[in-house]
């Protein structure tokens, strides 16, 4: 199988609910005709099957008081078909761990996104760390890994986040939220499935330097199937579930 390419795209359109419905209606076809239209894209059209092409357009509009409204426009877009959306994954952990940190302030008020932090793991998958280099102040805190992974992307952001989270507090709160299709098991990262159940244990503390909130090690025990029922055959530049779970990903 070659590898599965997914485009995302967000459109900002000034205009009326109205005429943005309308223009929906009249179009069916509109990723195809934008595709058609373009130099680069239009060679691929003939490939899209082979190249197993999905594309997600959301056309941003507004009413008339001015408020966003969503079209959403797609192109083989196929909810059966296994796909690897790469650093899309970051965006849900960054919600998560800004719900996980409101859900500790009603036992913890001094815990925020902006406390110090340090994972001290001991491992090269879990490494202990007391800085950031990427941080102006080098101090490792939420607010400044969530910053990196929407600024710069970063994978080591996203690990950290990884570790704060854990995989059984990913999964269980995105299948609450009605995600249970989606599968976040690795960092990015050589680590292989055990280490990816694994976060290393993490302490935060206060602008005083007052340890606030203690995490230790978690395993999951969250059993992870394959919501496809299938497993994919990784080519180049694609990995399959099998081999995720295994940590042959890389």
């Amino acid at each position: 199988m070659k590898k599965i390419v997914v485009i995302l795209y967000m459109l900002l359109w000034a205009g009326t609910a109205s005429r943005a419905g309308e223009e929906a209606r009249q179009e069916p076809f509109l990723l195809y005709r934008l595709m058609q239209q373009d130099d680069v894209l239009s060679r691929y059209l003939l490939e899209a099957a082979d190249l197993d092409i999905q594309i997600l357009f959301t056309r941003i509009c507004r009413d008339s008081s001015g408020e966003p409204v969503l079209y959403r426009h797609t192109f083989r877009l196929d909810e059966k078909a296994y796909f690897n959306p790469a650093s899309l994954v970051k965006w849900p952990l960054i919600l998560l761990t800004m719900e996980k940190v409101n859900e500790l302030r009603g036992d913890i008020p001094a815990i925020s996104l902006d406390n110090r932090m340090e994972f001290l793991g001991h491992t090269p998958c879990m490494p202990r760390t007391t800085e950031d280099p990427l941080a102006p102040d080098r101090v490792p805190r939420l607010s400044n890994y969530i910053k990196e992974m929407l600024l710069a992307s970063d994978d080591n952001a996203y690990n950290r986040l990884y570790d704060f989270l854990g995989q059984e507090y990913i999964h269980r709160r995105l299948t609450e939220k009605g995600y249970d299709g989606v599968r976040v098991i690795a960092r990015f990262a050589p680590c292989s499935y055990e280490e990816n159940r694994r976060t290393p244990p993490i302490r935060l503390y206060d602008d005083a330097d007052r340890l606030v909130y203690s995490q230790p090690e978690q395993v999951s025990q969250q059993p992870l199937s394959n919501p496809l029922g299938k497993v994919v055959m990784g080519g180049e530049g694609l990995f399959s579930f099998q081999q995720a779970l295994s940590g042959r990903y890389v």
